[in-house]
């Protein structure tokens, strides 16, 4: 007795599928891949190995019916690997390397050429450290002799003697700049105060040393560009004989002291003058040394002012 149904395999999915015997040498499509293929005449012979258990249900035939767009959409989507084999592996017979994406490739040739340029830099790094610990010397302050391929190290040379000007009375110069210190007194600041209804004048209650300077040119044909030692950016350093620093006088915002230049140009018929600020020397104080930086004139070097005792006291 013939069968009812023939079954046989898809050519493209390789499903089981089964139609009536009547319809064999007819048209169809797969009923889960939608291939068109045609019913054989015959029942088509079993794989060897049975489908894996996650394989999905048979599919039934279906003569020339449209699939539907949702089938249509996974069966064009690449089934899922198990594995991946690795880069520069050979594949088994008929097995195809998985396409990657476009930024995928872009990100391993950047791993790649990180990895390398890495590895390259920390190799380049060992050779130096080897190299530097090969010819450098491990000290170079006296006693023992130099192993081969050691450099010496010369010592830095002791910086030049400061020069100490007198002050009232002496000048120092740099460059074409010169400083003076005209005067030098112990006192209350003179302040002028900006208020609302005008500026006004008044004194501190504090005592502070008054330090006033002349700055010049010593080429008629050169101009000095004057930065005050006094304000909030100066570095002006007052210093006695024990040790002791003097902080420069800070009187707040608003309030700027009766003399005080904060920026201005010096030439050969028009000198600047300014006046410095600094703490009230204590009692045992026998001198003061000031030291004024060279940049506040934009020269190298600083000027260095010896102010004795009775220079403050007699006044």
């Amino acid at each position: 007795m013939p069968p009812e149904n023939v079954h046989f395999r898809c050519t493209r999915c390789g499903r089981r599928g089964k139609a009536p015997a009547a319809a064999a040498g007819k048209s169809g499509r797969c009923g889960y891949c939608s291939t068109p293929m045609t019913v054989p005449d015959t029942v088509a012979s079993p794989r060897p190995a049975a489908p894996p258990a996650s394989s999905p249900p048979e599919g039934e035939w279906r003569a020339d019916a449209p699939s539907p767009r949702r089938q249509q959409t996974r069966s064009r989507s690449r089934p899922s690997r198990a594995w991946e084999p690795a880069v520069g592996a050979i594949l088994p017979p008929g097995e195809r390397r998985p396409r990657r994406s476009p930024r995928a490739v872009a990100a391993i040739r950047f791993a790649e050429r990180s990895a390398a340029a890495f590895s390259g830099g920390l190799m380049a790094g060992v050779v130096l450290l080897l190299i530097a610990r090969a010819y450098l010397p491990e000290s170079s302050s006296g006693g023992a002799p130099l192993a081969r391929g050691e450099m010496a190290v010369s010592p830095d040379p002791d910086p030049p003697p400061v020069e100490w000007a007198t002050a009232p009375g002496e000048a120092q110069t740099l460059g074409h700049a010169t400083v003076e210190v005209t005067d030098v007194s112990v006192g209350r600041a003179k302040l002028k105060v900006i208020a609302f209804g005008g500026d006004q004048e008044r004194e501190t209650d504090e005592q502070y040393l008054i330090v006033r300077v002349r700055v010049s040119t010593a080429s008629p044909a050169r101009k000095v560009d004057y930065r005050s030692w006094g304000d909030v950016f100066g570095s002006a350093e007052a210093r006695d004989d024990a040790g002791n620093e003097y902080d420069r006088g800070a009187f707040g915002f608003g309030a700027t002291p009766v003399g005080r230049t904060v920026s201005g140009t010096a030439v050969r018929e028009k000198p600047v003058e300014d006046v410095l600020f600094f703490d009230r020397p204590v009692d045992t104080a026998r001198r003061i040394d000031l030291t004024l930086p060279g940049s506040g004139v934009r020269q190298p070097g600083s000027f260095h002012f010896r102010i004795e005792r009775a220079a403050w006291e007699n006044r």
